[in-house]
């Protein structure tokens, strides 16, 4: 890359957001669920559980790994108010901005997108990704101009492009993983998977509030982190939202055991978390990898607790014995209606 281009990229402001969302006197639970919802506010600024945002730290990653300049707002787990989120927002004047939606909560993004429009001198171009755009990329494109963008599916690697061609003064136009809105709804829109997820670089904690973020389930001791070891998963639960629609499908991509292993040790090196949970799809895939990990934990004497989000049927019995020599403490268990509906023959 020229100096040219390093000097264009840094004056390049990007803002990543998971914007405010409150309503009366409900809050809202958005980017890093798998399930959006809002809960009673009963007094408090931010809900009790507090996912974090993976996707949102993975494309902030890429960005700053690429030499961008860059905001994140995580306006939930900060608890930011429209207004003040709204404030920072106009004080960064950036180019380019990512808003994560859902479903449930896609009129306050959309008004919320609106509102930044409004509130900025130099009009960015505004993006709306999550799983509700990704679905509903043919119904909302024509309901927006070309003002707006929509990007499908797992967005690090479409926010990263969509950046670069901006910053390069090219043109945006409608292309795996992006949607330009304004003109005629798109027939696919769909970009494959990433494959190779072990070429990710770990996500950008520093630019979120770490301590915040909890999904312990009442088994982890405190502050705890949320990792991913996997994405995708090779099952079909109806209840699931990522893996058939931010992915399209079912599809397992695990991660390499020793960069696990190097993410873990990292993770309480350096803040000091004391414990981990894996949030994948379903982590518990393959016991052969399962034992591998588990080898490697015990010989490198890794000695803080651990839980997972995971299957009944996928591990042995001795495998289990063996992930929990290596620290696992906690097991949260997704449950498909309809299974267990035909196992009771009903």
């Amino acid at each position: 890359m020229t100096s040219q281009h390093q000097a264009r990229r840094a004056s390049f402001r990007v803002l990543l957001a998971n914007p405010p969302w409150q309503e009366e006197d409900r809050l809202g639970i958005r980017a890093g669920s798998r399930w959006p919802f809002s809960i009673p506010a009963r007094g408090r600024i931010r809900p009790s559980y507090v996912p974090f945002p993976f996707y949102l730290a993975y494309a902030a990653a890429l960005l700053e790994q690429a030499g961008f300049e860059l905001l994140v707002i995580d306006a939930i787990a900060e608890a930011v108010s429209e207004r003040e989120f709204l404030n920072r927002v106009r004080d960064f004047e950036p180019n380019l901005v990512v808003l994560e939606t859902s479903t449930p909560s896609f009129s306050t993004d959309l008004r919320i997108a609106r509102e930044i429009r409004g509130a900025t001198a130099q009009a960015p171009l505004i993006t709306l990704c999550g799983p509700h755009t990704t679905a509903m990329a043919k119904q909302i494109s024509p309901t927006l101009d070309d003002g707006y963008a929509l990007l499908i599916g797992e967005y690090e690697l479409s926010v990263l492009r969509l950046a670069t061609l901006l910053c390069e003064n090219r043109h945006v136009e409608t292309q795996p993983g992006i949607v330009r809105c304004g003109g005629t709804p798109p027939s696919s829109v769909c970009r494959a998977p990433l494959a190779a997820i072990d070429h990710l670089p770990y996500p950008a904690r520093h630019r979120f509030p770490m301590y915040v973020y909890n999904d312990d389930f009442g088994v982890l001791p405190k502050p705890n982190v949320q990792m991913w070891a996997s994405r995708g998963c090779a099952f079909s639960c109806s209840f699931c939202l990522w893996p058939q629609v931010m992915y399209g499908g079912p599809g397992y991509r695990p991660r390499k055991v020793e960069d696990i292993v190097r993410e873990m040790e990292y993770l309480v090196s350096l803040y000091g978390f004391k414990a981990i949970y894996f949030d994948d799809d379903t982590f518990n895939i393959d016991d052969k990898r399962m034992i591998a990990l588990s080898k490697q934990l015990i010989t490198r004497q890794f000695e803080t607790p651990w839980a997972m989000m995971a299957r009944a049927d996928t591990t042995s019995r001795t495998t289990i014995s063996l992930l929990k020599e290596a620290g696992l403490v906690g097991v949260k268990l997704g449950a498909d209606p309809l299974t267990f509906l035909g196992l009771a023959g009903v």
